[in-house]
């Protein structure tokens, strides 16, 4: 997994136990339920110390999967060049979720009208002009 660790891990900081092993352990359940409170009280503290050591390493490695999977992709980008007055067509990616015999993927024609600083681009379409 991409965290390193179970969800229930990172909930309740220890191990799944299937209702056998849990069976067999009563034994030793009730036995310690009788004990010091201050002690259990220190316990619990440190086992909530633990849990939260265990959410953040979950969280560091899944910031690593991240990073790592946001390196992959950016490594297939590939950077187009747009300019005014350039004319284009648009594929449409529903066509692959949903195909339509004999109809087209792509649409347009469209000319490039604008151009932002942040690759966003305003369009016009030439069947309309």
């Amino acid at each position: 997994m991409p965290i390193g660790t179970t969800h229930y891990r990172l909930v309740y900081g220890k191990d799944c136990h299937l209702p056998v092993e849990i069976a067999q352990r009563s034994y030793w359940a009730t036995k310690h339920v009788n004990m010091n409170y201050d002690d259990a009280g220190k316990a619990r503290k440190l086992a909530l110390c633990e849990i939260e050591e265990l959410r953040d390493e979950a969280y560091d490695c899944a910031s690593g999967y991240k990073s790592k999977m946001k390196k992959v992709h950016d490594t297939n980008i590939r950077l187009k060049n747009i300019e005014v007055g350039q004319k284009f067509w648009l594929y449409n990616t529903r066509m692959k979720l949903f195909p339509i015999k004999l109809k087209s993927k792509w649409t347009g024609p469209y000319l490039v009208v604008g151009v932002g600083n942040h690759g966003q681009f305003e369009i016009e379409d030439l069947m309309t002009i």
